[in-house]
């Protein structure tokens, strides 16, 4: 396998230290863009696992082989668990809390982005 392909994990690492960055801060930057918005907090964790769950997928599936219903499926278990990590690291954080709703957003996110794929590929099968 050309040593190539594992480029294609770079998104994911990338975006997933972006997300261990903005945890870290006491008070992430744009936070407050959006607050008008009801639970726009979970909007965001929302949005951010969904980018990081595609990454995910597009890298199991270029590099690992995955087809897509094991991609789709290991993408949702590394993200969680990634999600949970990073719940766990906001403990340490000043001015943070570990919050089991976020997670829960982040596993929302995650599922939303694989079921869009699934549905993709099904439409796809089918036409």
């Amino acid at each position: 396998m050309k040593k190539t392909k594992y480029l294609y994990w770079l998104p994911a690492v990338l975006f997933a230290s972006l997300i261990f960055y903005m945890s870290e801060q006491q008070n992430p930057p744009g936070a407050s863009l959006f607050e008008f918005l009801p639970n726009a907090d979970k909007l965001a964790h929302m949005a951010e696992y969904f980018i990081l769950s595609m990454f995910v997928y597009l890298a199991l599936v270029k590099v690992h082989a995955f087809r897509t219903p094991a991609a789709a499926f290991f993408s949702i278990m590394i993200v969680s668990i990634y999600g949970a990590s990073d719940e766990f690291h906001q403990n340490f954080t000043p001015g943070r809390t570990v919050d089991f709703f976020d997670w829960l957003a982040d596993l929302t996110g995650a599922l939303a982005a694989q079921s869009g794929i699934i549905m993709h590929k099904i439409i796809d099968d089918l036409l």
